[in-house]
């Protein structure tokens, strides 16, 4: 990447040495625990309250007999021009610290390591920050809680972690974390290695984030670029690109709760055939589409929901105790809205398949991932900062989905530098502008690059089949009846090799 490329200029690796030992002169003045490390940081953007410099202070260790700050002399600055070194101190007691610095053109690493660790508990430290700086990443959920805690009334937190505090730690049933967050500020950290941790996102202190994490060391990637897009392309390349799995997890999918062969159908045909249904499938990229929550299957939710999941690298589609849109536990008993809705979006997201899949091929090799909030491709813009619920599905789509129950119409965030298309008419955007656009129930906004060769087909007319297929209640016995006549002309015949 072109970002690892560029050179680190000698000028800087004096700055750097000069910013450092500016900081250890005045460290006589302060407590131990105000001792700081400045790191200069020229690709920063400027943001107010917080300079074009990493300032990271509050450093300390915890050993069994309690936390100590580290002192000052633990960061005087290293020879002139050079791009790493460790400096030592012994600490009350004769435990010995050190502190490594190495930094190869806009990459830094910070290293906390003791001498002995033993009875060593955690680190940590502090990072500035600017009044309105955004953070995001580090986990797949809104609110740092255990699962059935997340879908509680009222919550409001989104992409933003500013204002929040995350326990690095996985919770029931389950939750996955990824030691990395980005700031809109231009930089990201990645702390190394699976111990557990938090992170105080300028919660305790607004001008502040920080950072303590358990273990005999503590090791960052301090990361810093032009654009969050370089910052995500460089933590996926460095933590692994991600796997390519086969295209055809890019069709639509069909879950339910167990692994068990039943003997009929929900409306009480028998089954003849060796197979049905009851298959879950594993994502790798997906929701749980309609299941898992504990409201009712409300149908405006699922609805929305279900056109959300076709613009998701797996579309997987449940709902939870064995239920389908066919066959529900309260009336319409036969949901022909969502059945009709759920048809719509599996067949558009069959369509992207090979869409899908170029983009997977893509993030294996670049690491920039398939769904991309707006910051990613047009990060000067606030609105894409703040319009969370608006995303990009590869670099051709703008998707938008609803996420309050009643609302009929959307704002849209187009990006700048390209002219977007309306995926339901044929009316044409300039980007860099918010636009309103109707969405009823079964109707995601959704916009198309122009000059992009995505057909997504004419989605009213879709619709429209949709409903009349869904209208009609299939046969289950004449359907059962064709299997069972397949199988027996099919019997003792071998498969052709």
């Amino acid at each position: 990447m072109d970002i690892l490329a560029r050179r680190l200029t000698v000028a800087g690796l004096l700055l750097f040495s000069i910013s450092v030992a500016a900081a250890a002169l005045n460290a006589p003045q302060q407590s131990p625990a105000s001792a700081t490390i400045v790191l200069p940081a020229p690709r920063l953007k400027t943001m107010a309250g917080a300079p074009q410099a990493l300032s990271v202070d509050g450093l300390f260790v915890e050993t069994a007999q309690g936390r100590t700050a580290l002192p000052p002399a633990l960061i005087q600055p290293g020879p002139a021009g050079a791009s790493s070194w460790t400096n030592r101190a012994t600490l009350a007691g004769g435990r010995v610290v050190s502190l490594s610095i190495g930094r190869q053109r806009d990459r830094m690493t910070l290293s906390l390591a003791a001498q002995p660790a033993t009875n060593v508990i955690r680190w940590g430290l502090s990072i500035d920050a600017a009044r309105d700086e955004y953070f995001t990443g580090l986990m797949e959920r809104v609110v740092d809680v255990p699962q059935q805690a997340s879908w509680a009334p009222g919550i409001a937190e989104a992409m933003n972690l500013r204002g929040q505090k995350v326990e690095r730690l996985v919770k029931p049933t389950l939750s996955v974390y990824a030691p990395f967050y980005l700031s809109s500020r231009g930089y990201s950290v990645t702390v190394r290695g699976t111990w557990p941790g938090h992170l105080d996102f300028a919660a305790t202190n607004p001008e502040r984030v920080s950072i303590d994490v358990e273990g005999p060391s503590l090791s960052l990637v301090l990361n810093t670029a032009s654009t969050p897009a370089e910052l995500v392309r460089a933590h996926a390349l460095e933590a692994g690109p991600p796997f390519l799995p086969p295209r055809w997890v890019y069709s639509p999918w069909r879950w339910r709760d167990e692994h068990t062969q039943r003997a009929t159908y929900y409306d009480g045909t028998p089954v003849a055939g060796p197979f049905n249904s009851e298959v879950m499938g594993y994502p790798n990229w997906g929701s749980d589409t309609c299941g898992y929550n504990q409201q009712l299957l409300e149908q405006e939710v699922c609805a929305r929901w279900l056109a959300f999941s076709a613009f998701t690298p797996i579309m997987e589609v449940g709902p939870t105790r064995n239920l389908g849109f066919w066959n529900l536990s309260g009336p319409p008993e036969y949901d022909d809205v969502l059945i009709a809705t759920w048809r719509l979006y599996a067949r558009l997201h069959e369509r992207l398949k090979d869409y899908s899949y170029a983009q997977a091929v893509a993030a294996r090799q670049t690491g920039m991932p398939i769904v991309r909030p707006l910051f990613l491709a047009d990060p000067d813009a606030p609105q894409t900062w703040s319009q969370w619920w608006t995303y990009l599905y590869g670099p051709d789509l703008v998707v938008s989905p609803v996420w309050q129950k009643g609302q009929r119409s959307q704002e849209v965030y187009l990006p700048a530098k390209s002219r977007w298309r309306d995926a339901w008419g044929t009316r044409e955007y300039a980007g860099g502008q918010t636009v309103v656009v109707p969405a009823e129930p079964h109707q995601i906004p959704i916009f198309v690059r122009v000059g992009s060769t995505l057909d997504l087909g004419d989605l009213p007319r879709e619709w429209e089949d949709a409903q009349r297929i869904a209208r009609e209640r299939p046969n289950l016995q004449t359907l059962e009846a064709d299997v069972v006549r397949w199988f027996a002309a099919h019997a003792g015949k071998k498969s052709p090799e």
